[in-house]
């Protein structure tokens, strides 16, 4: 159990402290002809995380006065938050608040998470289109390089981290195929491993999708996928917190010359089932011709 006492913040209550924490966050930061919708639009969003949540005494903990690590993690969520215009809640989020704590009894903070939607949505404010594949351990797919040139769907999408053999992404800027990276799901399942929020939030409730998001986190951190905006990246990464960042084991594992064999049988005429089929390199010199 926590070590504070229970808090008995009502919903508006919530919602006037967020309130009152965003103008002071947010203040300098937001245009001032943006800073009152920002505050309020803000304010709502949070409120109505809470009052979503099966239990919503964390939230109303990580705002108390005698929480202050907790209040400084809520801060960091506005901040990020209104700065990147994608706030939770919706019926497909695009971002989620996730309650968690660094050891059992010790204080709730609120960690600010994007879904692969999200962190897609900001890829294309800077012209990227993103488009996170989940492969099925039964489809038949062909990765070179750490890029994946083939992929022929069985027809079932993964549900279960079990049924992942991993995620590309679909790069394309300004309609051009650009690259398609591969993240393997024993690279996933690393980073999912050395995680704050592994055993709680969407880990637990939607693991595909956080695996779809994992790979584009790969990808910007290492400028696969370079984004210009600091925001932009800092929220991609921001449910991402592990230790050693850049630790070398796992992209010698997902990034090294490797092939697997297709699975499914290559027809002349592949049909409609099959994915776009293009090598990288002809792609990405296509796109730098392409580039002003």
């Amino acid at each position: 159990m926590s070590t504070l006492p229970a808090p008995t913040t009502s919903s508006p209550t919530f919602r006037s402290a967020v309130e009152l924490m965003a103008r002071g966050m947010l203040t300098g930061m937001i245009p001032h002809a943006d800073l009152a919708m920002a505050i309020s639009t803000t304010a709502t969003a949070f409120a109505a995380a809470r009052s979503a949540a099966r239990d919503p005494a964390p939230f109303d903990e990580t705002m108390d006065p005698r929480n202050p690590e907790g209040r400084a993690s809520m801060g960091r969520a506005i901040v990020q938050a209104a700065l990147t215009r994608i706030f939770p809640g919706g019926v497909a989020p695009l971002a989620y608040l996730v309650p968690q704590r660094d050891r059992r009894g010790d204080p709730w903070k609120i960690r600010y998470n994007l879904s692969h939607r999200g962190a897609a949505l900001l890829a294309s404010e800077e012209d990227w289109a993103v488009v996170p594949v989940p492969v099925h351990v039964e489809d038949g797919f062909e990765v070179q390089f750490g890029e994946v040139v083939e992929h022929r769907p069985c027809g079932r999408d993964p549900t279960t981290l079990d049924d992942l053999a991993g995620v590309y992404l679909s790069l394309r800027r300004r309609g051009v195929l650009v690259s398609r990276p591969w993240l393997s799901t024993e690279a996933i399942l690393s980073r999912r491993d050395r995680s704050r929020a592994k055993d709680s939030g969407p880990w637990v409730t939607d693991p595909v999708p956080m695996a779809q998001k994992t790979a584009i986190h790969y990808c910007v951190a290492r400028g696969i996928l370079p984004l210009r905006s600091a925001a932009a990246r800092e929220a991609i990464g921001a449910g991402e917190e592990v230790v050693h960042e850049e630790a070398s084991s796992e992209p010698s594992r997902a990034g090294r010359p490797a092939r697997r064999q297709i699975a499914a049988p290559v027809d002349e005429d592949p049909g409609p089932g099959q994915r776009e089929r293009e090598p990288a390199g002809r792609a990405a010199a296509e796109a730098d011709e392409e580039a002003p």
